[in-house]
C-alpha cells in the first residue's frame, strides 16, 4: 500500500493547531495553579505625563507563599479610603495583603500608594487628592528601603508603563519592554517564563542603609518639600512616618533581609534623627520600635506582613488623633 501524501500547508496547519491547543492547555494549567494571579502589579496607566494606578482597576496577585489577594483602586485610583490621607508608595497600597488589613483600612483612612513613588511623586499626589478631596489630615510615608535611592527624581525619569506594566526607564524600548506592552503579557504562561529568563532585580547598595552622612543631602532636600508643602496647606494636619527598611530593625531580620546592607544598620538610628532634626516643627512617627518584631516583613520581601501593617496602623493611632479602631 502507498503511503498517503498529506500536503505541506495541511501538515502546517495541523501542527499549527497542535501547537494552539497544547498552549491551551498549559495555560489553563499554569492558571489554576496560580490561583489566575500575577506575580506583579500590572494597573499603571499614564495619565496628564503621570505616572499612577488605574482608577476603579482590580487585579488578583499572588504572593510567594500562595497566598492570592485582590488589589482594587477606587475613583481616585486609591486602595481605601477614609477621612484622613496616608500617602507612598508599594508599602502604603500594601503589596501582599489585603487590602483590609492594609494600615490605612485599619486606620479608616485613604490609603493612596503607587509602587515605584518616591518622595516628589508622594507629595505632588498629595498636593492633588488634597486640593480634591480636603482630607482631615496628611500622613507622609517615607520608607527607608526606596526612597534615598530614588531621591528626587520623579517616577517617570526612572521608570515607563508598558501594557499596564512598569518598567525599567533604562529598558523603556528593549525587547523586555516590547514583551510587556504585547498581548502575550496577558499569558500567566509566558509571563511566568519571562520573569524566569529575566535577571533578578539588583537590591544592592541601598542607600537609605548607607551612613546618614552619605544621604544628608538627600534628607536635607526631602525636608525642604515637605515643608514647602506644608506651608502651601496650613490648614492641613501633616505628619511624616518614618518607615524602616526590614534590615534596619533588628539583628534577625537583618539575616534574612533580601537587601544589601552593611555595618549593623538595626543599631544605626542616624538617618531617622537627621531626618527629624531637617524637618524641624513637621511631627515625625518613628515606625523602627513597632516593627522590632521579624514577623512586621513577608518572608523573602521587605513589604509589611500583615502583623506589621497592624502595628503600623497602631503606631499612627495616636499622633492622628484616633482612639478607636474605626
Amino acid at each position: 500500500m502507498s503511503p498517503i501524501h498529506v500536503p505541506l500547508r495541511l501538515r502546517l496547519a495541523i501542527g499549527g493547531l497542535s501547537a494552539f491547543f497544547a498552549f491551551i492547555a498549559a495555560e489553563t494549567g499554569v492558571r489554576a495553579l496560580d490561583g489566575n494571579a500575577f506575580p506583579n502589579l500590572a494597573i499603571f496607566a499614564m495619565e496628564g505625563g503621570t505616572i499612577t494606578l488605574r482608577v476603579s482597576a482590580c487585579q488578583s496577585l499572588r504572593r510567594p507563599d500562595g497566598l492570592v489577594y485582590p488589589v482594587c483602586t477606587d475613583t481616585t485610583g486609591a486602595r481605601t479610603h477614609g477621612d484622613w490621607l496616608i500617602v507612598g508608595d508599594s508599602q502604603v497600597l500594601g503589596l501582599g495583603v489585603r487590602g483590609e488589613d492594609t494600615f490605612a483600612a485599619r486606620l479608616g483612612a485613604t490609603g493612596y500608594g503607587v509602587p515605584g513613588y518616591g518622595v516628589v511623586d508622594t507629595l505632588a499626589a498629595a498636593d492633588r487628592l488634597v486640593r480634591a478631596h480636603l482630607p482631615t489630615g496628611l500622613v507622609l510615608v517615607l520608607n527607608q528601603a526606596n526612597d534615598w535611592d530614588e531621591g528626587e527624581r520623579p517616577i517617570e525619569a526612572r521608570y515607563a508603563v508598558r501594557g499596564g506594566w512598569l518598567v525599567n526607564r533604562d529598558h523603556a524600548d528593549g525587547p523586555g519592554a516590547w514583551f510587556w506592552a504585547s498581548p502575550f503579557s496577558n499569558s500567566h504562561l509566558l509571563v511566568q517564563a519571562f520573569r524566569r529568563l529575566s535577571p533578578a532585580p539588583d537590591l544592592a547598595g541601598t542607600a537609605g542603609l548607607a551612613p546618614a552622612t552619605a544621604v544628608h543631602g538627600v534628607t536635607v532636600a526631602f525636608a525642604a518639600r515637605i515643608e514647602a508643602f506644608s506651608a502651601a496647606h496650613p490648614d492641613l494636619r501633616t505628619l511624616v512616618a518614618f518607615l524602616p527598611a526590614d534590615a534596619a530593625t533588628s539583628e534577625a531580620r537583618a539575616a534574612v533581609s533580601p537587601l544589601t546592607w552593611s555595618g549593623r544598620p538595626w543599631a544605626d538610628a542616624a538617618l531617622r534623627d537627621d531626618l527629624a532634626a531637617a524637618l524641624g516643627p513637621i511631627p515625625l512617627v518613628d515606625l523602627v520600635e513597632p516593627l522590632r518584631d521579624p514577623a512586621g516583613f513577608l518572608d523573602g520581601d521587605f513589604h509589611l506582613s500583615e502583623a506589621g501593617h497592624a502595628r503600623v496602623a497602631e503606631a499612627l493611632r495616636r499622633p492622628m488623633g484616633l482612639t478607636a479602631a474605626p
